[in-house]
């Protein structure tokens, strides 16, 4: 990664002038610097790497753990401030788990939204953990 000193930016591949990877800032979504919402959702910690690449798209890698209480077989989740790349019939893949084993899921993001949609094989679920790196449209708008 460099930092282009005209803009500020950190491009991501490339080192920075003393030959160092710059470090990227890890986001909390607490309502610290963003929010994870959903129906009778329970946020236990979630963090969020924003980060740019060479050719200026922009990425997030992310890290989701809640609880939804009643539990479902499906869950919708807002990041506030996030717009997913928005290209039609373009859901983004994200990875899906819960506390128990044998189960199988689907998650996926909400192209041109702030929202993901995780599902379970139709077994009802309350822990959910959701992570993944995907294209967004812009830079977050909570990003310093």
């Amino acid at each position: 990664m460099s930092q282009n000193k005209s803009e500020g930016k950190q491009i991501v591949g490339q080192l920075t002038p003393t030959g160092r990877m710059p470090m990227l800032k890890q986001y909390l979504g607490d309502g610290t610097d963003f929010n994870v919402t959903g129906t009778d959702w329970t946020t236990i910690r979630a963090v969020a790497i924003p980060y740019q690449t060479i050719d200026g798209a922009w990425r997030l890698k992310f890290n989701i753990a809640g609880s939804q209480t009643p539990a479902a077989a499906t869950l919708y989740l807002t990041l506030s401030g996030t717009t997913f790349k928005d290209v039609s019939n373009y859901e983004q893949a994200i990875l899906v788990t819960d506390n128990t084993p044998n189960h199988i899921f689907a998650g996926f993001t909400n192209p041109g939204a702030s929202t993901i949609k995780v599902e379970s094989d139709g077994t009802v679920e309350s822990q959910w953990r959701i992570s993944g790196d995907v294209e967004l449209e812009s830079k977050p708008t909570w990003v310093d």
